[in-house]
């Protein structure tokens, strides 16, 4: 039996739409059998969809409550979801060791030229914002080159992955979150390809699980999940291994188009996933 779980999931502590309480229950309706929670996190900062430092303690008892509630019937972790801004937030287990999470999952959202300190622009931008914020980054932090912003968002990606103390890589080539729609690079070219083949490499050896995350078809009409399914190719070829998530903001996306991502894996040359329970990972087969 394959055994169900989701580790990348939002609730309205950071950017989500349910409670946790909702959310919970939805887990349990769907037969999840670990269900982990991974807020949004910047510690010890935070912006408008990040869990507020002040809402941290409130967070680890609700999350505590709801494991205490479910145990016995599925099993629930807290984690958070740290962000990765080179010199201003870290997801490191170090930095986060006070709130003693089960998991930490490490996430390049923010980009920026370390070129422009000092100028009159803003630090950072996001690469999974608003089509508008994206071209506007790209052009105020790298003169309109998108290839140079593509290369430091991997750039960023390996620093984090080779550098930091966490479990689980997220969404590994969210950059592509908004190619579909403005086509501001080619997924094709050799550049792009040997980007991905030494973040592989890095990720590999780095030891880190990857997460497949279908939250990019879910919520933004990707044809396929995150990573790529040539980005996938790679992954196999170092043999990184791989967990199945839904990135998820609400609950009715808790469990979207896992099917998808276990044929992305299969078709990948995957013939197994990992989970995390019980403070330790384990491997399953991909059910056919």
């Amino acid at each position: 039996m394959f055994i169900k779980t989701n580790y990348h999931t939002h609730c309205t502590f950071c950017d989500g739409k349910n409670s946790a309480e909702e959310v919970a229950l939805r887990g349990a309706e769907l037969g999840l059998a670990v269900l982990g929670f991974s807020s949004h996190t910047a510690w010890p900062f935070g912006t408008k969809w990040h869990l507020q430092p002040r809402e941290y303690g409130t967070y680890l008892a609700e999350i505590s409550r709801l494991k205490e509630k479910y145990a016995g019937t599925m099993e629930i972790l807290i984690g958070f979801e740290g962000e990765y801004m080179r010199g201003f937030s870290l997801p490191d287990k170090s930095v986060y060791e006070e709130f003693k999470p089960d998991y930490l999952i490490g996430s390049v959202h923010y980009i920026f030229s370390e070129n422009l300190k000092g100028a009159a622009v803003p630090p950072y931008f996001t690469v999974d914002g608003s089509a508008e914020e994206l071209l506007g980054g790209i052009k105020s932090h790298f003169g309109g080159d998108a290839k140079k912003a593509v290369q430091t968002y991997f750039a960023f990606e390996r620093d984090m992955v080779q550098s930091c103390d966490f479990d689980i890589i997220g969404h590994a080539d969210l950059i592509r979150k908004k190619n579909g729609e403005l086509r501001f690079f080619d997924e094709n070219d050799e550049w792009y390809r040997r980007e991905l083949e030494e973040t592989a490499r890095a990720i590999a050896r780095s030891g880190k699980v990857t997460e497949i995350n279908t939250g990019g078809m879910s919520r933004a009409g990707l044809p396929t999940p995150y990573p790529s399914p040539y980005f996938l190719s790679l992954l196999k070829k170092y043999d990184v291994p791989l967990t199945l998530n839904s990135d998820s903001h609400e609950v009715r996306t808790l469990t979207d188009f896992f099917d998808v991502g276990m044929k992305a894996a299969r078709d990948a040359g995957y013939d197994e996933l990992w989970y995390l329970s019980e403070g330790s990972w384990k491997s399953q087969k991909i059910p056919l």
